[in-house]
Formats: C-alpha cells, structure tokens, sequence
C-alpha cells in the first residue's frame, strides 16, 4: 500500500511540474506579445525558389495586430497584395520593404508580390512562415528614433522634440512631459500624458480657449471657473449646461468629482504654485499634471503659440499649425502710417485710488507698438518681481500719460467705463488729459483675457483706433 501512494504521489509531482511548465510557456508567450518592437523569423515560399526576404525581420504587435516589415532580396518588387489590399514598398532606395499587416501569432500568409525584373511584370504567389518561437524584443528600435526639434517662431517658454513614433517630448521650465503616443512603449524620464486625451481638466480659461481654437472644446471634461464667470458664449453654455463641470476653484478641486469623471490629465497655470499642495493631491490621485507658462511670454504672438502645445497634445498638430499661421497673417501687414506716430495710455484705477498700470515688458505694450502705437510709459521696466503690472500713485500716472493721445481703459478688473463721466468720477484730474478732452477715450471689454485666440484680432484693433477708423470693434468699445 506506501508503494502505490508513492507511486501515486509521483504521478501527481510529475502532472504538477508538467502544468507549471505550461503555465511558464504561456505565461512566457503572453509576455512575448506584449506590445512593442520585436524581431522574428521570416521564411518564404513559392516562386521559383530564387526570392528570398531578410530573416530575422522586424515586427512590431499591438495587441492582436502585428506589423511586419518584409525585405525582399531584390529592388524590383513594386507591390505586394496582402489579402484584399495592395501594399507598395515603403523605401525609396536598396531592396524593397513593405509593411505587411497580420494576426498577431498568425504563423503563415499568403501574399502576391509583383516583380519587374523580368522582361515584363509577373505576379507570384508566395506564402511568408512567421516562427513566434524566435520573438525577440528589439531594445533599439523601442527607444524613441527621429528626434526633430519642434519649430516654434516666437513663444519661449516650451519647447519639444518630436519622434518618428508620434510621441513628444516637451519640456516647459525645469519639468519635461512625454505626450505618449499609442503603440509607444518607451518610457522616458518625464510626466507621462498620454496623446489624445479625451477628459481634461482645465484649471486655465485661457488654456480652455486655445483648445477650442482647434475644434477640441469637447476633449474638456471639467474646468475651475464657474458658469457665472465666463465671457465665452461658447463656454458659458457648456457649463451651464453641465457638459463641462465646474469641480470648484483651482485652490480647493472636488477631487473625487475629479475621479468619477475619469480625468485623463489637468493642466493648470503658474497660479498651482500658491497651492502646491493641491498639485501634489491631484497627482496622487493617478493624474498627470501640466503647469503651462504662456502668461510668461512677453511677446503676443509667443502667447498664441502655445496653441501648438495643445495641438501636440489632442493630435490635432495641423489644425493647431493652421490656426496659427492664419491669426499671423492678420497682423503681418497691418497699415501703419510711420510719420505720426500716436501715443497710448493703458491702465485702470485700483480700489485704493491707485493706477495700475503694465510694465514695458509685457505683451499689452508689445501689442500696442505691433498696432503701431507708442506706449507713453517706458520708465516701468522690470524689477525683482516677475510680475506684469506695477502700481503708480496718480500724479505719477498724470505726468506720464496726461498728453496721451489716445487712452485704453482695463476694464478686466473694475468692470466698463459706461461714459467719461465714469472715469472722472474716479478722480477728477483726468479732465485734463488730453485724450479726455478730444474724446478719445476707449474701453477694453472683460472678456479678452480670457481669449487668447483673439491676440491677433485685438492687435488689429488697437491699429483701426489708432488710425481713427475703429468702428462696430468686438474688443473695444469708444466711451462717449
């Protein structure tokens, strides 16, 4: 009786190592198709045995289609016919190659290739055996190939390398972002944001604005500005509506809204640095996180050109390059008369009495000389701060811009000035500007910063003031 229970507990180890090995084989063959770039055996029959393709080939699977790239062993073959589809070589020069579509594990196909190297073209039938015992990863051809720097005309704050692969790699300040194409099975050393995202969170109006100029405002899931607070129709509907959720302010997210509405990535402002916290708390909820820095651009058309950022990230590049070239074009011949050159005053007055004013580095003043203007306050450079605008005591501001041709009034922050009652009404010493008494007192409309699509346009109307012809203006509005 112990020499059958041994015999049988022998028979049960034996049944047991046998299973584990399968499970090891299979467990081995699923991690071989995993995808990525490969090698594998290719043999050919067919023919009169004189052909032949380059073994081991190259073949790249994802998931259960593969692609093998087949070398013939001459130039001549002109096109393949692989089922109901006609492949053409994919090379200019040597042998020709093709991209053959298959199952991924599929061991043979038949194909049709057509030779002329024969007095006249013949098409042969040929049968390719694929040994998915001989996979093997091709390490080199899995790091990123290509590499080209991603022209950029005017924004500095970013820059990226594209590769042949579809993928980007951006870097914007000291962080680096891999935009992920699919199929890609590199990783690099950066925030990895998958291409096409489908469900962002936008913590920026005008990043939000920069996407819908490339036609994917429905790519935006949730935002941290309120219905109440937008001056995009567009926008305003699609939050009302509830298309777009408002998750609460930037510095105090609904994280778990955040995680039911499936947030692929979210792309904050500089404004995340108050609250790094709140960047912190995102990420480790498994969402990437791209802090953008166009407000950083002190030339307009560099804030514009983020919009190829957004283009590298929903795979829209060419809607984004479009779009692009087409606003350039608005102000590239504007009609500027270089005799008369008018000067510009542009600012607000704060609660405090104050005068806000911007700084001559910023974009406002840039967009004003484009237009063709001069802007009156040049002494306000930059300082140790980084920010754009700079407060200015009102007998300050006076001596500055009371001969002013033309004034611009901010009306981003204390709201429209209904007449020049309104801005007299704020102190009395503007009835002696000069543009006060000409009447050529202008208002900026609320809604512009959060357009930046409309930089250019704005530019072309600062020009039409300037020029004494601004009539029915989107952004500005003459104060009476």
């Amino acid at each position: 009786m112990e020499r059958i229970n041994t015999f049988f507990a022998k028979i049960i180890i034996s049944m047991a190592a046998i299973i584990c090995a399968a499970m090891l084989i299979c467990s081995c063959g699923e991690a071989k198709t995993e995808d990525g770039n490969y090698t594998i055996e290719v043999g050919l029959e067919g023919g009169s045995g004189r052909a032949s393709v380059t073994s081991p080939c190259s073949i790249t699977v994802n998931g259960d289609e593969s692609l093998a790239y087949i070398e013939w062993s001459s130039p001549y073959y002109d096109y393949m016919i692989v089922g109901e589809e006609t492949l053409y070589p994919v090379n200019e020069d040597g042998n020709s190659v093709f991209e053959v579509p298959l199952e991924t594990g599929r061991e043979s196909l038949e194909v049709v290739a057509d030779t002329t190297a024969m007095s006249q073209p013949y098409e042969i039938s040929y049968v390719l055996s694929f040994d998915w015992s001989t996979l093997e990863k091709d390490e080199e051809k899995d790091a990123h190939t290509g590499g080209e720097e991603v022209e950029l005309s005017y924004a500095e704050g970013y820059s990226a390398i594209k590769y042949d692969d579809g993928c980007y790699l951006v870097t914007i300040g000291d962080e680096k972002y891999h935009i992920k194409a699919e199929g890609c099975t590199c990783e690099e050393d950066a925030v990895v944001i998958n291409k096409g995202c489908e469900n962002i969170y936008a913590a920026s109006s005008s990043v939000l604005d920069l996407i819908r100029g490339i036609g994917a405002l429905g790519s935006v899931k949730s935002v941290s500005v309120d219905a109440s607070d937008w001056y995009i129709d567009e926008v305003k509907s699609l939050v009302e509506n509830g298309d777009i959720k408002y998750v609460g302010k930037y510095s105090a997210p609904d994280y778990e809204m955040l995680l039911n509405l499936g947030t692929d990535f979210a792309v904050e402002n500089t404004m995340i640095y108050h609250s790094p916290e709140i960047k912190e708390e995102i990420e480790e909820l498994g969402i990437p996180v791209l802090v953008e820095m166009s407000s950083y651009e002190a030339h307009p058309l560099g804030r514009l050109e983020w919009i190829k950022l957004y283009g590298m990230l929903l795979g829209k590049e060419d809607e984004a390059e479009s779009f692009f070239d087409e606003e350039v074009k608005k102000v590239e011949n504007l009609e500027i008369d270089e005799t008369e050159t008018k000067t510009v005053a542009f600012f607000y007055v704060t609660s405090s009495g104050q005068v806000n004013v911007r700084k001559t580095g910023d974009y406002i003043p840039k967009m004003i000389e484009m237009a063709g203007g001069n802007y009156v306050l040049k002494d306000t450079g930059d300082d140790e701060n980084a920010l754009s605008t700079m407060n200015m005591d009102l007998e300050s501001f006076y001596t500055a811009a009371k001969d002013a041709d033309i004034i611009i009034y901010n009306s981003t922050v204390t709201g429209d000035l209904e007449s020049i009652d309104d801005l007299i009404a704020k102190s009395d010493v503007f009835e002696d500007f000069k543009a006060v008494k000409e009447g050529n007192v202008w208002c900026m409309s609320a809604s512009t910063f959060q357009q930046t699509t409309a930089i250019c346009e704005l530019i072309k109307e600062f020009n039409e003031v300037l020029r004494g012809s601004g009539e029915d203006l989107e952004f500005l509005k003459k104060t009476d």
